[in-house]
């Protein structure tokens, strides 16, 4: 047994799992100490502008690339042949790239002429509008690392981008509030996508790709059915800050609620890491149930033990997380706090863990299936339970929509990898 042991610590830092994890660890460190301070340098009405106008670009990152990002990734992880790897990746860099500059200027456009809700957001989104160009040239980047299982490089990337957004995100802050922060992480993403290319060697295409038809339509296939999955799911959480500012239109209670949700969803990276580990193993495996089988249970047997610690201290010492990090004048968020925080043990057990694995078995039509219902749950819910019980709605809307899919996936797997290994001639679905 301990024999065992040591050769799997051994394969984990030989294969760059404690570099993924140890960076997300001190990526989210970061994050989360940048937010804290940038919080506190920026006014809680000012924040609540900024938090709006984030949101309303976050809608149209949804349709960020097409998905091309997630597709290229699944496609070069599943190829062997190096040639035929790059070939893929500079179509799907290409081609992401270009729809983003559209999306850019039609979220450009958008600020330009439709008037928001809240005051001031306008204004930022405006500023934000460049964002959709150099989030994608950066997550391009990163997959190239990750689908080359050149972990390592992908960790240290990521870091770097990290340390550079938390700096230039509180300088800029301190030197012109929310405007600064935002042209301060523009800055960020240049000198990152400089070092990535220079150092990293990974590259930024913009160039044609030979592609055959088939590889193509699979791409596009596989990138659209994703596109509409991912953006189903983020609904969950953009759409309550959404009603609530349409419905409320009130600036701190949305800064509140925002605040109720940056530490669990900033727990997230702990099932976030993992997933960034094992995807390119799980979907070169893809075909082999035997094993996907008996690492999903030693993954999941652990994250159990592990998330369910991680939101039952967050639920005890709530408040005085609340007070600490943020201050009293965020107290009022403390219910929504704790709903989060609990709903976080089911997203980051079985939602986030599920639904990545269902997408490297290629049931892409099955998670759309899924989001699209608690989509549409969750557009009731808050429709329903926000004007009654204001921010508290939004959170159990959230907490019954994570349920709902982190269950709902995390079966469906298991019957992928468990009944159809036993009874292989019973539909797929």
């Amino acid at each position: 047994m301990e024999k065992n042991f040591s050769e799997k610590l051994r394969v984990l830092l030989r294969t760059g799992f404690f570099h993924i994890f140890s960076a997300s660890v001190l990526n989210k460190i970061i994050v989360f100490l940048s937010n804290i301070i940038v919080i506190r340098l920026i006014s809680k009405v000012e924040f609540g502008a900024y938090t709006y106008a984030l949101n309303g670009l976050s809608f149209a990152l949804l349709i960020s690339g097409c998905g091309l990002v997630t597709g290229t990734f699944q496609l070069c992880s599943e190829e062997c042949d190096k040639d035929e790897k790059k070939q893929i990746y500079k179509y799907g860099c290409t081609w992401g790239i270009r729809i983003n500059i559209v999306l850019s200027i039609l979220i450009l456009f958008f600020a330009l002429i439709f008037k928001l809700p809240i005051e001031g957001s306008n204004e930022l989104l405006v500023l934000m509008s460049l964002n959709p160009i150099f989030l994608i040239v950066f997550d391009f980047q990163q997959i190239y690392l990750r689908s080359n299982f050149k972990n390592k490089e992908y960790s240290y990337g990521t870091t770097i981008n990290t340390i550079l957004l938390m700096i230039l995100s509180i300088l800029g802050s301190c030197l012109y509030a929310a405007r600064g922060l935002i042209i301060g992480r523009y800055i960020a993403y240049i000198l990152t996508a400089l070092i990535m290319i220079t150092i990293f060697k990974a590259p930024v295409c913009l160039n044609k790709a030979s592609l055959d038809d088939m590889r193509k339509t699979a791409l596009w296939k596989i990138s659209i059915i994703s596109m509409s999955n991912n953006g189903i799911a983020e609904l969950l959480y953009l759409l309550d800050i959404f009603f609530l500012g349409l419905i409320i239109t009130n600036e701190e209670l949305v800064a509140s609620y925002k605040v109720a949700t940056v530490i669990p969803n900033a727990c997230i990276f702990i099932p976030m890491a993992i997933v960034t580990y094992i995807y390119p193993y799980f979907a070169a495996n893809r075909l082999d149930r035997d094993w996907c089988r008996s690492h999903y249970y030693q993954l999941l047997k652990s994250l159990i033990i592990i998330n369910a610690i991680i939101s039952l201290v967050l639920c005890v010492f709530s408040k005085q997380i609340i007070i600490l990090v943020y201050g009293e004048k965020y107290l009022d968020c403390l219910t929504c706090f704790r709903i989060l925080s609990i709903g976080y043990f089911f997203s980051g057990t079985f939602r986030v863990i599920s639904g990545n694995l269902l997408v490297t078995q290629r049931k892409l039509k099955f998670n759309l299936f899924v989001n699209i219902i608690c989509g549409i749950i969750n557009i009731i819910g808050d429709l329903i339970l926000i004007p009654k019980l204001y921010s508290i709605g939004a959170a159990i809307t959230t907490f019954v929509v994570i349920l709902i899919s982190g269950l709902i996936s995390t079966i469906y797997y298991l019957y992928l990898i468990i009944i159809l290994l036993i009874f292989p001639v019973l539909p797929a679905l």
